[in-house]
């Protein structure tokens, strides 16, 4: 880079490193900003110079004291390692180069701490990583202040390879009560169906007779009984989750009531009746106990059944009830039509209200497509765990995010970033919760990188940047065209300051050329990396809701070829094209409706981990 003390361009028209100057008092090295303030970094000192310092005495180019007199060129600074946009999973990073001046005094800091060269201006410092974006920041100063700056991004840590599962990615829990496990019984109360009972129940329900032959052969009765019309006044279905991880299902039939008809002959003269049967309720216990096969399918597998009624009534009376007493078989028809009765319930119950709960936790696993600025995006979602406890039903979830074509040009790197979080703590409140992993979301992240979302071309009159700044930054530009292509993908890190996550984006190289974008048309490139608190919450049509604040950049411009334009304009320009970007990332999240994820339910609550 070349930049005088007085802020103005050296002679070389490819500048590297160069820095927005202005008035703002900030330390030289700094190399975090807000958004919406100025983006300066590394300018050169504002210490007054002595009225002689500089000033040679004669032609020779030589100081009155005899020594060289100071130039107003920055030292010459190259950083050859790391390259930029690198993947490291070391908990280190080696940052080595040159810097060099031709005067004593030179100064070299790595983001603020003192470096420094050996007596050919070779450096090598090794930087611990950290968990996510690192901004290598590397200043070397000379004796009177005048600055070289090289800022570059890695990123660190441990990666899930692209096309990988994360583990338990998203977990949905299903609270007790109102809006989380109610929803399931209210649907299960409606499951069990007249006319399913009807259909097992046998018809006949009973036949038989009595003969004695002595020695002549007397039939003393013959009977046919059937039922029909089944009914009962209303269902309830109990879903209780139990502190060992089993699951109790009880469905209750209340006033379940039959009508019977039967006809025969005692003794050989005809006879008939009918009436109903019914009890007061009938409840079916079910418990089961969940599991993932190895399909990845949820079944429940049953522990233990049993049925139960009360109040059981058999309304039956008359000459056929007399004759039939007699004998001893009122009580056998009675005992058998009451458990054809809970038989019918029973098997009813069996068949449906699992099946019905089994249904709903697969549905919660799902594949679902979205698509995003012109490409498509696939979430697959598989069940990994499902963890029971007295007041819920958890189910976590792996997922899977990819894009159906890359766009992405370069290095595709190493995947998305993965620390494995720790899932969070559910409380007790009724409803359906959701929490997404900062796994799951960085996969989504390098699925929208891979996408090309972050790599846009686009005009200046489509950016919103206005004419006047273009004119002070390319004075001589007639056709200008803005290019910019993202070195790193975005990734989330855990945020602070009661903040869900911080968003990174690193070593986005941003050019604008004068005419196609092609070499040797560009009039500015610069390198940003950004940070910015990110945050979640759900709408009310189940959508993310994603709130972005408190931008950051850090900013390294290294060409800026016309020597009239205004290097204190780049501030305005970066603001105005990467506001846009960011809030245009976090659209990209907001677009994600993963109401498909929760079956019908809308989301009470979504946390993140």
């Amino acid at each position: 880079m070349r930049l005088r003390e007085d802020g103005e361009l050296g002679s070389e028209a490819h500048v590297k490193g160069l820095r927005a100057c202005a008035e703002t008092g900030l330390a030289r090295g700094a190399f975090v900003l807000p958004m919406m303030a100025l983006v300066a970094i590394g300018c050169g000192s504002s210490t007054s110079i002595p009225d002689d310092a500089g000033v040679p005495a004669d032609d020779s180019g030589v100081e009155p004291d005899g020594s060289t007199p100071p130039t107003d060129s920055p030292p010459a600074l190259e950083v050859d390692t790391p390259p930029r946009a690198s993947w490291v999973t070391d908990v280190s990073v080696m940052i080595a180069g040159t810097a060099t001046d031709d005067q004593p005094g030179l100064g070299l800091t790595i983001n603020g701490a003192p470096a420094s060269t050996d007596a050919s201006g070779v450096f090598s410092v090794s930087v611990p990583t950290g968990f996510g974006l690192l901004v290598l920041d590397t200043v070397a100063t000379d004796s009177v202040g005048n600055a070289a700056t090289d800022t570059r991004s890695v990123l660190a840590g441990t990666f899930l390879p692209y096309g990988d599962t994360a583990a338990d990615g998203i977990e949905v829990h299903l609270n007790e009560g109102a809006g989380g496990i109610a929803e399931l019984e209210a649907l299960g109360a409606t499951l069990i169906d007249a006319q399913d009972l009807g259909a097992l129940i046998p018809s006949p329900a009973y036949q038989n007779s009595s003969q004695s032959c002595i020695p002549i052969c007397v039939t003393w009765y013959s009977v046919t009984l059937n039922v029909t019309n089944p009914r009962f006044s209303g269902t309830q279905l109990v879903i209780d989750p139990q502190a060992n991880g089993q699951i109790r299902l009880q469905m209750t039939i209340s006033e379940p009531r039959l009508d019977w008809s039967a006809s025969g002959n005692v003794i050989g003269v005809p006879a008939s009746a009918n009436g109903d049967i019914r009890a007061a309720d009938i409840t079916v216990e079910i418990i089961v106990q969940p599991m993932i096969d190895s399909s990845g399918e949820i079944t429940l597998d049953t522990v233990s059944a049993t049925a139960s009624v009360s109040n059981f009534v058999w309304d039956m009376s008359g000459f056929l009830y007399d004759v039939l007493s007699f004998f001893g078989a009122d009580v056998a028809i009675s005992n058998l039509i009451r458990d054809q009765m809970v038989n019918a319930i029973d098997d009813a119950v069996r068949n449906h209200v699992p099946a019905l709960l089994e249904g709903a936790l697969n549905d919660l696993a799902q594949s679902y497509a979205f698509p995003i600025s012109g490409r498509t995006y696939t979430l697959n979602a598989t069940p990994s765990t499902i963890d029971v406890v007295d007041t819920g039903i958890t189910l976590g979830l792996a997922t899977e995010v990819t894009v159906d074509q890359t766009v992405h040009s370069g290095e595709l790197g190493l995947g998305s970033l993965q620390a494995g979080y720790t899932p969070p703590v559910w409380g007790t409140e009724p409803g359906v919760g959701v929490a997404l992993s900062g796994d799951f979301l960085n996969q989504l992240l390098l699925a929208l990188w891979r996408g090309g979302l972050l790599d846009i071309e686009t005009t200046p009159e489509a950016a919103g940047i206005p004419d006047v700044l273009l004119q002070s930054l390319a004075p001589s530009a007639t056709a200008l065209f803005i290019a910019m292509h993202a070195g790193l993908p975005p990734v989330l890190v855990p945020g602070g300051g009661g903040h869900a996550y911080e968003l990174q984006v690193g070593d986005l190289r941003v050019t604008l050329y004068d005419g196609p974008a092609v070499d040797g048309n560009e009039v500015l490139q610069a390198w940003v990396s950004a940070k910015a608190n990110l945050d979640l919450d759900v709408a009310t049509d189940g959508k993310l809701n994603v709130i972005i604040s408190d931008s950051q950049l850090a900013v390294d411009v290294t060409l800026l070829s016309d020597p009239n334009a205004d290097v204190t304009q780049t501030e305005a320009l970066f603001e105005t094209l990467l506001s846009p970007l960011l809030g245009g990332l976090g659209s990209a999240f907001g677009g994600v409706a993963l109401i498909v994820l929760f079956w019908y339910w809308l989301m009470d609550s979504i946390g993140t981990f």
